[in-house]
């Protein structure tokens, strides 16, 4: 019930703050821009999104993105030796797509803060095997899939070190929904769970590099 009423409060935050960004921002249109983001929220360089910004007039900006573009792939293969450990596999693979509207303000000649909103879609697949004779065989290869259509909140500055790049952090905290589906390789264990959550940390932080034409 509490993530109920704050995706609630977050849902009507965003209308209002969508409306405000449009009705507010009524300058004349002027040549028309472009940009590209590549920007990451892992130190480790492991989750990548890839951006698209086209201007709509002079401070409001649309948005098209591929986000959460991850990936992992582990395995595991014993010795002759290692009579303890059982030959196991992992993979992961994430992918979204948003698009959304942003809103910038100079503050000065070479810095601009800028915020946001935009609808996204993640979709995250998980696989886990292992060859462990004391697991039952029906329970050795699992499977999870989770789709998670959500809300983002964008907020953040970019210092433009050039005519054609710019580099900045954003925090991008969202509310989403979430469905997730858990099944054996023999459809013998299988459950499904959904509902309504927000997230907040540092996993919503990114550093990212601009290009502009």
């Amino acid at each position: 019930m509490k993530n109920y009423k704050v995706t609630c409060i977050l849902l009507v935050v965003f209308f209002f703050t969508f409306d405000f960004m449009v009705a507010q921002d009524t300058n004349s249109a002027v040549k028309l821009k472009n940009e590209f983001l590549v920007s990451t929220s892992s130190l480790t360089l492991s989750n990548f999104s890839l951006k698209y910004y086209r201007s709509i007039n002079q401070k409001l900006w649309y948005k098209l993105a591929l986000i959460n573009l991850s990936g992992s792939y582990h395995k595991t293969e014993p010795s002759s030796s290692s009579v303890a450990i059982y030959p196991t596999r992992d993979f992961y693979y994430s992918s979204g797509v948003a698009a959304g509207l942003e809103k910038r303000n100079y503050i000065t000649d070479k810095f601009e803060m800028v915020i946001g909103l935009d609808l996204q879609m993640t979709y995250i697949y998980k696989n886990h095997f292992t060859d462990n004779p004391n697991i039952l065989q029906e329970l050795r290869d699992n499977k999870d899939i989770t789709f998670t259509p959500g809300i983002g909140f964008v907020i953040g500055g970019y210092y433009h070190a050039g005519e054609h790049f710019s580099f900045g952090v954003e925090i991008n905290p969202q509310v989403y929904y979430y469905y997730e589906k858990y099944n054996n390789a023999n459809n013998t264990v299988h459950y499904k769970e959904t509902g309504f959550n927000y997230s907040f940390s540092s996993n919503n932080a990114s550093i990212g590099l601009k290009y502009v034409w």
